[in-house]
């Protein structure tokens, strides 16, 4: 059994390795490289049509419109468009009250964010206003006051698509929660920065972006599976479009605090997931071969880290399990040293996570506290990532409930250390 144990373990290394020395590289040469300043001419002022697909969102709908109405941007060149995607409660009422230009929408058969944002495009084509960009938000998302004019500038240096900085409104409500936003800093920073610092084309997290008009008119928002942001940022990377990356346009995001909840928000993200990889990673291997093109062979190899990762996890636990009972069985030293081994290597990488969100100014008590069991949340990933592949070809919505109803100053008083 020690055998198959060290050969299993063997190529969990190599999986591991391929996988760590890819991103680590990508971390560190982002971390020094510094992205050119492109000069600005002419500056121009954009126009914004802010898009929000709402689903029965009364409890934060009224603070997400509050924090967009008091950004720094000249107020005349946002306009609000909220999507009431079948609601059954006041949603509607609330958003038309704050100033927003609502349009309510009900179809029991094209269900869920893609097809209500889909339809509501349509609508905002058809007004008469001509707009320089859209951008999407979740109905429960809060601006920080720079967010417009921080994509001004990024849409005035020749960017069409621009992710914003994604971080968490509800950080230390739960371990879970805790969780997510330590996996979001990291991500902004180690991934989404250093992609963008070497001219790679950056992830879009469904929420928190910037479309130029005319490219949305031209192509359509033709994403309608469980993770429409993934679809349509592969659509995107499909055209030879780079999706660009600004580190101080941020919005804040209501992360779960349940198990349950998360469960159920992860497997459909997998599922979503796994349908985009199936579609599209063939062809983006074949690209970036063929062309030599960087952009479709990152892309590619971000839609199978889940897979490579998951892997990795499952030998993980598999290995610390056995080296465990073995230890208890016959009373092994050797054994129970390589599980203590084990675990301490796990617990030394949340401390350089620790250091690192010192750095970026992320780090209180709290999350000091959940980096601990931060690895046990990264193996809570294993369900609902074989689940999404499973059931990839379904396409049931399930929609998150929003219940954190905060002001974007409240969150800022929180004691960094």
């Amino acid at each position: 059994m020690d055998f198959i144990i060290g050969w299993v373990s063997v190529f969990g290394y190599v999986i591991s390795g391929f996988t760590s020395v890819y991103y680590v590289s990508i971390a560190l040469i982002g971390w020094f490289r510094k992205k050119p300043e492109r000069h600005i001419a002419n500056p121009h002022p954009h126009s914004f049509a802010v898009i929000i697909a709402a689903h029965d969102e009364s409890i934060v709908i009224g603070k997400t419109i509050d924090s967009i109405l008091q950004t720094d941007y000249p107020r005349d060149l946002v306009d609000i468009y909220i999507v009431a995607d079948n609601c059954s409660d006041d949603t509607a009422e609330i958003a038309r009250s704050k100033g927003a230009i609502v349009f309510e929408r009900f179809d029991n058969i094209k269900v869920g964010k893609g097809n209500a944002l889909s339809w509501i495009f349509e609508k905002i084509w058809k007004v008469d206003r001509v707009y320089d960009a859209v951008s999407i938000f979740d109905a429960d998302n809060l601006l920080d006051k720079k967010y417009f004019s921080q994509m001004n500038k990024t849409l005035n240096q020749g960017e069409k698509v621009i992710q914003g900085y994604l971080d968490c409104k509800n950080p230390e409500d739960s371990v879970l929660s805790g969780c997510y936003a330590i996996t979001y800093w990291l991500n902004n920073r180690y991934f989404q920065l250093s992609r963008n610092q070497m001219e790679l084309s950056c992830g879009i997290y469904g929420t928190g972006f910037v479309v130029k008009a005319d490219l949305m008119k031209e192509i359509g928002w033709e994403s309608h599976c469980l993770t429409e942001d993934l679809e349509f940022q592969l659509r995107i990377v499909d055209r030879n479009i780079k999706i660009a990356w600004n580190h101080e346009a941020i919005f804040f995001n209501e992360n779960p605090i349940t198990l349950k909840q998360s469960f159920v928000q992860r497997t459909r993200w997998m599922q979503g997931h796994s349908a985009c990889a199936s579609k599209f990673l063939g062809g983006l291997l074949k690209k970036g071969f063929e062309k030599r093109d960087p952009i479709a062979l990152d892309t590619a190899v971000y839609l199978i880290q889940p897979y490579l990762l998951s892997i990795v996890w499952l030998i993980t636990i598999f290995s610390i399990s056995y080296w465990s009972i073995m230890s208890v069985l016959f009373l092994n030293v050797g054994y129970f040293l390589t599980v203590v081994k084990s675990l301490l290597s796990m617990e030394a990488l949340m401390l350089l996570y620790g250091i690192s969100l010192y750095i970026e100014k992320k780090l209180t008590k709290k999350i000091a506290l959940y980096l601990i069991f931060f690895p046990f949340y990264l193996f809570t990933w294993l369900v609902p990532i074989y689940l999404g592949w499973i059931r990839r070809k379904q396409n049931a919505w399930s929609h998150t409930k929003h219940i954190r109803a905060v002001d974007v100053d409240e969150i800022k008083k929180q004691e960094k250390i």
